[in-house]
């Protein structure tokens, strides 16, 4: 019915009518009872159970199979690259982003994995799948977790994985709001959404015996990363040391050429197309268009555009410099954009 934030109650239940669903299931967002009226044809959450309970159950559940490339949900990307894109996830994609869990961050059964998100944004159905495909547990927190009670959540549950956001931290270091809480049983952090900043990183990495601080860039066209950090590497705190596993990338110089990859060097990255589980069509827009339109080739390949400017240092690692292909007017001048998002 309603999205309880930092104290605040917004109205959920009205705005999906405004798209009128065939039939809608309300949960209430405190108590055990709906705080609304509710159309005809919806139920409340009580009773869907309710009805539930009385229907015959089988022990036996028959999968459905379906072709690998079937629609399994939509997301909408952040618009960083112009309007705001609907990017359907096929059956491939889960299988993508538990995959660079496994491979990036050692998620496993027996892990407790934790990162505050939302199903709006990419990260939400990245960490269902991780944990439930790997066989980890979902450390699920109902609230802000700006404050002291998300971090005593994250002690109490034994969290051994914990992704971030680089603000979140900031915001962390700042107040002093973990001062005393046990957080030794995480083996590793990971971040994205943002340009992280290399004193928050090695603040949070203190945090539990200065555990690995793992950098993820990529975009929810891809269903994941193109660039990670690795516990099989080298790490410094605020950068990228490797391509996540099955993506393969250039730095383009300024006339689309790119340059040798032991060199150092700032470009626009140019995917390889042959990437596991990324799109091969938008709902709202010309697939070939936005990713491949104007890209040079590579290999006897069109590259695949993603739009972010990376810079690669003398000792190989990777720093996301900001957007090709966008830019902020601040107090009048313009700059590239200094974040990133998965």
């Amino acid at each position: 019915d309603f999205i309880l934030r930092g104290g605040r109650k917004f109205s959920l239940y009205s705005r999906v009518v405004e798209a009128d669903p065939f039939k809608a299931i309300v949960l209430p967002a405190s108590g055990n009872s709906v705080g609304i009226e509710l159309r005809k044809q919806d139920v409340s959450w009580k009773e869907f159970l309710s009805i539930a309970n009385q229907r015959p159950r089988s022990n036996h559940y028959s999968p459905v199979y379906r072709p690998i490339d079937s629609t399994i949900n939509i997301l909408f990307s952040s618009g960083t690259t112009g309007e705001p894109k609907a990017i359907p996830w096929t059956q491939l994609s889960p299988i993508r982003c538990s995959a660079d869990g496994w491979a990036h961050n050692d998620i496993r059964a027996g892990d407790v994995y934790c990162w505050p998100t939302n199903l709006g944004w990419v990260m939400g159905p990245v960490v269902l799948f991780t944990c439930f495909l790997n066989g980890a547990t979902l450390a699920l927190y109902h609230g802000s977790p700006s404050g002291r009670g998300f971090g005593k959540f994250i002690q109490d549950a034994g969290v051994t994985v914990l992704g971030t956001v680089p603000s979140l931290v900031k915001t962390w270091k700042s107040s002093n709001c973990l001062e005393g809480l046990d957080w030794t049983k995480i083996k590793c952090f990971a971040t994205t959404g943002e340009a992280s900043n290399v004193d928050d990183d090695l603040w949070l990495s203190s945090k539990s015996y200065y555990k690995p601080v793992l950098e993820c860039c990529g975009g929810t066209e891809l269903s994941s990363a193109y660039i990670q950090g690795s516990l099989l590497q080298p790490q410094a705190f605020g950068t990228f040391s490797t391509a996540a596993m099955t993506a393969g990338f250039v730095i383009l110089d300024e006339h689309g050429h790119p340059y040798p990859d032991d060199k150092a060097c700032v470009g626009e990255v140019g995917l390889l197309p042959l990437y596991l589980g990324a799109t091969n069509r938008l709902l709202n827009a010309d697939h070939e268009k936005v990713y491949f339109e104007g890209m040079p080739m590579h290999n006897g390949m069109r590259l695949r555009r993603h739009g972010d400017v990376l810079k690669r240092t003398v000792g190989g690692y990777l720093i996301v410099q900001g957007r090709a292909d966008d830019t902020m007017n601040l107090g009048g001048i313009k700059v590239q954009r200094s974040l990133y998002s998965i």
